[in-house]
């Protein structure tokens, strides 16, 4: 494709000394990447092999391409949040983007078995409230009416039963995707280190947690505390990671519907690996100095 191609060329002969001249001019050429990369990202889950998949890809497999257009929707909000210095706004993002991410991973290595029971799995508040629905033996009220002809027009998309639901409900782990917590899920399908650090702090941007409270939501003057209503300034070690993560992902989408050259692969490489020079230039050059 030639956007691709385009963007590819636009970013070869990149020389680091000039966009390093200051902080801002850095700051500046990481965002214009970024948004490169969100462009080619979002062209590159356009594209499809057009023997194995002519017209569409199946209920099982629209899972991973599903998973894939949420991760590349988050993180091109997550650009925008960051041109705006709002770093409360786009760490709400880091964990449901990072979830997606596993879980897309997980998906396109395990097939279709797993993508099936991913959708299956999704029932479970639904078949909560369908039971609750149930328990109150008033069918004729409309708006119980409605929420079961919604379930009911769901599961006849996804092809499930109310059965398949009850059978679910009563395995000893219920509701887990292939009976896997998602600590489970990661450690088989990346670093496990890197739970706590992303899943498990990106938690408290999620929950609202005192962590994030304290952080973000509030400033110190003496001995008590005070509202903070501006925003925290963000800085590339919050945008570089998200760059891994995208272009990762599209390098096994890639692979996974058979669509992967080696321009596509060196091309996401090479922007990979500008995209970590700037974090190690930011650092060296305009980070905090550590006594």
């Amino acid at each position: 494709m030639k956007e691709l191609s385009d963007i590819f060329e636009k970013y070869e002969l990149v020389s680091l000394n000039e966009i390093s001249a200051s902080e801002e001019l850095l700051n500046d050429f990481l965002i214009e990447l970024s948004r490169d990369l969100g462009d080619l990202i979002d062209s590159l889950s356009r594209v499809h092999n057009t023997e194995s998949h002519p017209n569409y890809y199946s209920l099982n497999e629209s899972t991973v391409v599903g998973s894939v257009i949420r991760i590349i929707k988050l993180f091109k909000e997550s650009v925008n949040f960051y041109q705006q210095n709002k770093l409360e706004l786009l760490s709400q993002f880091i964990r449901p983007m990072y979830e997606s991410f596993i879980i897309a991973k997980y998906l396109m290595r395990n097939g279709e078995n797993s993508q099936r029971n991913f959708r299956l799995t999704s029932y479970r508040a639904r078949y909560e409230n369908f039971k609750k629905l149930y328990e109150l033996k008033d069918g004729i009220h409309p708006l119980i009416q409605r929420q079961l002809a919604k379930l009911n027009t769901k599961l006849e998309v996804d092809a499930f039963t109310i059965e398949d639901l009850i059978k679910e409900s009563k395995k000893k782990k219920a509701w887990k995707l292939d009976g896997k917590s998602f600590w489970k899920i990661h450690k088989e399908v990346d670093n496990k280190d890197l739970y706590s650090f992303i899943y498990g702090v990106g938690s408290d941007a999620v929950h609202g947690s005192w962590q994030e409270i304290v952080d973000f939501h509030l400033t110190r003057k003496e001995e008590g505390y005070f509202g903070f209503l501006n925003f925290e300034k963000c800085d590339c070690r919050i945008l570089v990671p998200l760059n891994s993560i995208v272009i990762e992902c599209m390098q096994e989408f890639a692979v996974w519907n058979e669509t992967s050259n080696k321009e596509l692969k060196e091309g996401l490489s090479s922007i990979n690996n500008l995209s970590n020079s700037i974090y190690e230039i930011w650092g060296k050059k305009f980070g905090e100095i550590i006594d």
